[in-house]
């Protein structure tokens, strides 16, 4: 059975049931940022002030979208992407809206795809796009005009997935490039794709199932490989050989985020590498102390900050010990393998789009 087709016709009804559920339900529960507007927080910056958006497509907002570093960050796609909304719609903030919850539907769509191509699951691939879609964690980035950025460079990261899976499939020259193409423009759409070659090894490991060293392989449960999850298409290859395949993307990663830091010194936003390296090396402080890190905190004394420190530190490294724990677990149980694998993309995520939008407010707004 070819990868991407169903057995049945009632089977390929309810694939189209759930695309158009989620669609619908999510056309539904963001229709109310239609009736928004335009608010003081970036969108200034974005559109409502920004006299090169207001100019249209011409050569001189092309060389803008290119070369600025405006909002201290380089993502041509996204300033071209205003462009084009002031072409259509001027500056009627439902227009801009719309754009920013047609590119969430779509995500969403693709979402549920890209997982049905990996997995052959529906339903559970189904759950995790309406989780993805429907969270209120994606509220901000559909409804603030200033945040097309994320909707943009998700597109084109799901749609990199998904050029990857093919290319598995079927590996040739055209589908490579193509894939590689994709994810240059994901990183021309905001910088925090970077982390993305990594995510495609990630794939490898699972669900694609592609290392053939023998301590990176899936154990079947209970011997049986027919109870694996996971498509495992295509041949497997050593592991230093799928790092060599990636060698091109993390070549466009690195030079995106040396463009992106020279956009930001040119602000004045970067701050040390250690700030950057201790937000990589930890998880981010957990909610319930929040409160706590208040910019008076070193009023209570220096003993009181540097023991909320330590509690969040040792959030971080709680986290590091359930990754090694899941790992050792995914070397006996498939099941470990897929949480472990979807936990590290998570990671892999948050590393790119937290530091980015934290260096990138941090010019903005002092």
């Amino acid at each position: 059975m070819k990868l991407g087709k169903m057995d049945s016709s009632p089977a390929q009804h309810r694939v189209r049931w759930i695309y158009l559920a989620l669609a619908l339900g999510t056309l539904a529960i963001f229709s109310s940022t239609l009736g928004h507007g335009f608010i003081t927080f970036d969108d200034p910056e974005y559109v409502i002030a920004n006299l090169h958006i207001q100019s249209g497509f011409s050569w001189d907002g092309l060389v803008y979208a290119f070369t600025t570093g405006d909002s201290s960050n380089w993502h041509p796609l996204t300033w071209l992407s205003y462009m084009l909304d002031y072409e259509l719609y001027g500056l009627k903030p439902v227009g801009y809206h719309l754009t920013n919850l047609l590119f969430h539907t779509a995500n969403t769509l693709l979402l549920f795809g890209v997982l049905r191509l990996m997995t052959r699951t529906v339903w559970r691939s189904a759950l995790v796009a309406a989780l993805f879609a429907w969270h209120p964690l994606h509220v901000e980035s559909v409804a603030w005009i200033a945040e097309r950025k994320d909707v943009l460079s998700t597109f084109f990261w799901l749609l990199t997935m998904i050029a990857y899976v093919r290319y598995v499939q079927k590996p040739d020259k055209r589908r490579y490039q193509f894939t590689l193409m994709l994810f240059a423009c994901g990183l021309l759409a905001k910088p925090m794709v970077v982390t993305l070659p990594f995510v495609l090894l990630l794939l490898d490991f699972w669900p694609l199932k592609r290392i053939s060293n023998s301590f990176l392989q899936l154990t079947p449960p209970e011997n049986d490989p027919s109870k694996l999850t996971g498509s495992g298409i295509g041949r497997t290859r050593p592991l230093n050989k799928l790092f060599l395949e990636k060698i091109p993307f993390f070549a466009l990663s690195l030079a995106a985020s040396v463009i992106t830091f020279m956009m930001q010194k040119k602000r004045g936003s970067p701050r040390p590498f250690g700030f950057y390296f201790c937000r990589s090396t930890r998880c981010q402080s957990p909610h319930f102390l929040y409160p706590l890190f208040e910019k008076n905190a070193l009023a209570n004394g220096p003993c009181h900050f540097l023991s909320i420190s330590f509690l969040a530190h040792l959030a971080g490294c709680r986290s590091g010990f359930t990754f090694i724990g899941l790992f050792i677990c995914s070397r006996c149980h498939v099941a470990a393998a897929s949480l472990c694998s979807g936990w590290l993309v998570l990671v892999y995520w948050h590393l790119g789009a937290s530091n980015w939008r934290h260096s990138s407010r941090r010019s903005i707004h002092g």
